[in-house]
């Protein structure tokens, strides 16, 4: 008699990769290194290779031991017991002999940080013709990035901004910055927090764009002054007490009253010489004002204090008229014997309106000329004053005096 002897070979077990997977908040949460949908049988037929998988049979283990005593197989989809990173031991056998000798890494790579961030608030724009309509195209949605990111490399993660929590959680429809609201006002942008190396992403943070409109501005009339002498000359244009705060309610449209409208408490007003210097602010003139010329445009920068909005699209005129220029012969003789004596100006370079008035103080022409007071046939003699104003709406009047 004889028996026959049959070897079965060892199976073999290839390498296969690691598994890895992003934390997520299937347990409630994503940052503890656990996840619970690992596919271990997808290892399988990479481990066999050409090995006939209806011969073979192919288990996974927590332990070495356990992979040896074939006990405690682990199901699948499994979930890791040691955060970040655990060794699964695995166990090809076939009719009674079998290897144990192969082993891969669970590994669990941490959601990206998608820090949530304040509003951007945004000042609107007139690029599109409107400065007040809500909608701004030069919002810079890529100034959130440094805050969402925090201390996370900005070479290995990467944000996107999105129209709905939809697109940020599928990576589509970027939207690109300088961004267009589409909504006037308020519009909700989400984020798409992206690992370039892991590939994992976290798309939960959202922020809002506020489009804040600029102040309005009313137009305001100029500012008109006389010569004065404050300064000892009377002829030159200068005024040294031009009150340009005086035009500050105008120019902001303030009614008394009416909370409705814009207070000057909630702007700060400022005054400049140029368009520039308004536009950005620098050097803004001090009221009381003294100009240097006779004609000026005052330009206007009116900035929201809550949204820090300008508008710098007001200006006006501060004009310092001349007064009357003309001249009178002082003192005059009234001789009792060539009555009526008449007292003129002269040298007037311009059509003007007189009050002449005698030491009474009493009108007695409305001329270039007068007669001097005869009462009760005795001379008034005194001081005799002519005041000439402008008639071409200025007002501006000068007075001089003729002793008699």
């Amino acid at each position: 008699p004889y028996i026959n002897l049959t070897t079965d070979s060892v199976p073999t077990a290839d390498p296969v990769n690691n598994l890895e997977l992003c934390d997520d908040l299937d347990d409630g949460d994503g940052t503890n290194g656990m996840a619970i949908s690992f596919d271990l049988e997808s290892q399988t037929a990479g481990i066999l290779g050409t090995q006939d998988p209806a011969n073979y049979t192919v288990t996974y283990y927590a332990s070495a031991i356990d992979a040896n005593t074939g006990n405690n197989p682990l199901a699948s989809p499994y979930t890791n017991t040691t955060r970040d990173l655990q060794t699964i031991y695995v166990r090809v056998s076939n009719n009674g002999c079998f290897t144990d000798h192969t082993t891969f890494d669970l590994i669990v790579h941490p959601v990206p940080i998608a820090n949530f961030v304040e509003d951007l608030e945004v000042c609107d724009d007139d690029s599109d013709g409107s400065a007040r309509n809500g909608f701004s195209q030069m919002i810079d949605l890529e100034s959130q990035t440094a805050g969402i990111l925090g201390s996370q490399n900005p070479t290995v993660y990467s944000v996107s901004y999105h129209k709905s929590l939809a697109q940020a959680q599928a990576g589509v429809n970027d939207l690109a910055s300088p961004f267009s609201n589409e909504f006037p006002y308020r519009e909700t942008i989400y984020i798409r927090v992206f690992n370039n190396q892991t590939m994992c992403v976290n798309g939960i943070s959202n922020f809002d764009v506020l489009v804040n409109p600029e102040p309005t501005t009313a137009i305001v009339s100029n500012l008109s002054y006389c010569d004065d002498d404050a300064d000892r000359d009377d002829t030159n244009g200068i005024i040294q007490s031009i009150d340009l705060d005086s035009q500050i309610e105008g120019i902001l449209g303030t009614i008394s009253g009416d909370p409705s409208t814009q207070q000057p408490d909630d702007f700060n007003v400022t005054f400049h010489h140029s368009q520039v210097e308004a536009t950005s602010g620098a050097n803004p003139i001090v009221s009381p004002y003294t100009n240097t010329n006779t004609t000026e445009t005052i330009f206007v920068r009116v900035e929201n204090k809550a949204t820090m909005c300008v508008n710098d699209d007001a200006s006006f005129e501060v004009i310092v008229n001349p007064l009357p220029a003309f001249k009178v012969a002082s003192p005059a003789i009234a001789c009792l014997n060539s009555l009526p004596k008449f007292l003129s100006v002269e040298s007037a370079s311009d059509v003007y309106s007189y009050e002449w008035r005698n030491p009474n103080g009493e009108l007695i022409s409305i001329t270039d000329t007068a007669e001097v007071s005869v009462i009760n046939g005795v001379v008034l003699a005194g001081n005799y004053t002519v005041s000439a104003s402008t008639t071409d709406g200025t007002m501006c009047t000068r007075e001089r005096t003729i002793v008699v």
